[in-house]
């Protein structure tokens, strides 16, 4: 039987286009699978196969038991992820990991607590810190000044109460009857950081420690004394002032300026009132009596100390100021040989004095009498100070040192004048002491006219003398060495 393709059917077709048996498709023969015995059974059970397979059961029954399915697949593959997540791994790696973690987390929150407890110890955040210290301490007085009211009489006792409870905590202070004295020296004395420069310490002074120092201002060595009892202030503050009124002559020590380095809580050394003389590195003349032997000094070096302190004193006597204590530790020499009047701590201003301050051994017959009487005295009292000053230079100590201290008065009040004991001196140098130890003071010359006395104007070479007794300084201090 020949096959009719579809070619056939076309050619057919555009041949005689009436006839419609033309356009039937062809039947498709039959597949028949080999070992199969009835071929339309077989076809149809196929069929039914595919179609299930294929489209899947849409019934009501049929969705809810799929739904069903999912749902209990679902519940127990999410109470398996529960059941792994609550039960940990209990293995010997897992137990040492978590231990690990453990330690960790500790460490570090150990450490963000140090870092909060410890401050920040940089230079910056220091100084930001005394900065507010500074404040708040001024805001502490700025209250108290204005809720403690001015009083007088008795009354100035409860006001240093209050303000020692409310200041003195924060900071060391000196109170005052009247007001906070620390307060007061900040706003009249200035820091020292930008004039003067401390260096090593030398000793124990009057009043404080004695440092070595340089002035940054006048590029000169200085000698800085740091005060930090305030007991003694009045003395202090009034020897400022006279050392500031006798400032410029060359007999007389150089004050180079008074300083105040408050306490804060994190800087408590070398607090206190910085006062800045001129550096005297020969030491004084009581130090050159002891390079000598038996302590006493040539009759040459005697009349040229004199003669320095006569002119000093000339200068002291046209201001007005009396000095009090003159003796040789309050006399000093530069390495060079000059000499120069220090310590003003019991010197008073004006012509006439009541003052009973001084060197016992010292003092003139008058400045005693204060002790038993209130009198005045002028500034004659000093030259009585520089004749039994001459005599402890000559013979090594002053009249009466080894006795009490009672008898030394009487003896001075009411006995005989001091003289000379050794039998070496000169009759200028006798008569010199003679005329400074007048038990009279009206009979007693002033500096001028002792400055023409022939022990003081027969010295001959003044400069030869300076320049010995430099050397001398100089050659003791490298022995020291």
């Amino acid at each position: 039987m020949q096959e009719i393709t579809t070619e056939d059917v076309i050619v057919a077709q555009q041949e005689n286009p009436s006839d419609e048996t033309c356009l039937e498709k062809p039947e498709e023969p039959e597949r028949i699978e080999p070992g199969s015995g009835n071929v339309e059974e077989n076809s149809e059970d196929l069929d039914a196969e595919i179609c299930q397979e294929l489209e899947p059961d849409n019934s009501w029954y049929a969705i809810c038991m799929r739904e069903e399915e999912e749902m209990v697949r679902n519940d127990e593959e999410g109470l398996t992820v529960i059941d792994e997540e609550l039960e940990p791994d209990n293995s010997w790696y897992a137990m040492c990991m978590r231990e690990e973690a453990e330690f960790q987390n500790e460490e570090e929150s150990l450490t963000v607590v140090n870092e909060e407890l410890e401050p920040d110890n940089s230079w910056y955040a220091m100084c930001m810190r005394e900065e507010a210290e500074f404040q708040n301490e001024e805001e502490s007085l700025t209250v108290v000044n204005e809720e403690v009211p001015e009083t007088s009489g008795n009354d100035t006792s409860s006001r240093e109460i209050e303000l020692s409870v409310n200041i003195n905590q924060q900071a060391p202070i000196y109170l005052d009857d009247k007001e906070d004295n620390t307060y007061q020296f900040v706003e009249t004395y200035p820091a020292p950081w930008k004039y003067v420069k401390l260096l090593k310490a030398l000793g124990e002074g009057r009043f404080g420690v004695l440092h070595k120092g340089w002035h940054l201002v006048r590029n000169r060595q200085v000698t800085i004394e740091i005060i930090k009892d305030m007991q003694d202030e009045e003395k202090i503050l009034q020897e400022i002032e006279i050392l500031e009124m006798v400032y410029g002559h060359d007999n007389i020590i150089k004050f180079h300026g008074a300083y105040y380095h408050k306490a804060s809580r994190r800087t408590t050394t070398n607090t206190g009132l910085w006062i800045a003389m001129e550096m005297c590195a020969g030491g004084s003349v009581y130090d050159l009596m002891g390079t000598k032997k038996q302590y006493s000094l040539g009759e040459r070096w005697i009349s040229y100390i004199c003669r320095e302190v006569l002119q000093g004193l000339c200068h002291l006597q046209k201001l007005k100021i009396i000095h009090h204590d003159l003796k040789p530790e309050n006399l000093m020499l530069t390495k060079y040989g000059d000499v120069k009047i220090v310590n003003f701590e019991h010197a008073t201003i004006g012509e006439k004095s009541d003052s009973s301050a001084g060197t016992v051994c010292y003092m003139a017959p008058e400045a005693l009498g204060c002790l038993r009487k209130s009198a005045e005295y002028d500034y004659k009292a000093d030259i009585w100070s520089l004749g039994i000053t001459a005599i402890a230079m000559a013979q090594g100590y002053p009249p009466y040192s080894n006795e009490p201290e009672k008898r030394v008065i009487k003896k001075i009040i009411f006995g005989q004048a001091p003289v000379l004991t050794w039998d070496r001196w000169s009759d200028t140098f006798h008569s010199f002491v003679d005329k400074c130890l007048q038990k009279n003071p009206n009979k007693r010359p002033t500096a001028e006219k002792l400055l023409l006395h022939p022990f003081i104007t027969d010295i001959g070479d003044v400069k030869g003398v300076k320049w010995c007794i430099s050397k001398h300084l100089e050659m003791t201090q490298e022995s020291q060495l």
